[in-house]
């Protein structure tokens, strides 16, 4: 893992705002460190460059969601992929499951 983890930041240092390393990145520091903070910093970023990049999008949403439990912003990120990419079968999924878990949790 730090084997990709350096070459995404090395590509990175040359091109700062490689949408797809950053987005990469982001996800490897999660799934690897469990750094949610510094991933959600890198999608940040990714968004800042392209803020319609879908995988940026849906992915943040995620991280928001059930890692950083912030469901406002989580549902902001959801409702701006789908606008991108409405038909996406995972996005789809995870927002609707994102929404049954705020009605179970709002009590309806």
């Amino acid at each position: 893992m730090n084997s990709a983890k350096e070459h995404l930041q090395a590509a990175l240092q040359h091109m700062p705002s490689h949408v797809n390393a950053l987005v990469s990145l982001a996800a490897l520091v999660f799934q690897s460190e469990g750094d949610a903070e510094g991933a959600a910093a890198l999608f940040g970023r990714a968004l800042e460059e392209e803020p319609d990049n879908v995988y940026a999008l849906s992915n943040f949403a995620v991280l928001l969601d059930r890692k950083l439990r912030e469901p406002d912003k989580a549902e902001e990120m959801y409702l701006r992929a789908l606008k991108v990419c409405p038909d996406h079968p995972g996005l789809l999924q995870n927002f609707n499951a994102f929404k049954e878990r705020r009605e179970k949790e709002a009590g309806g």
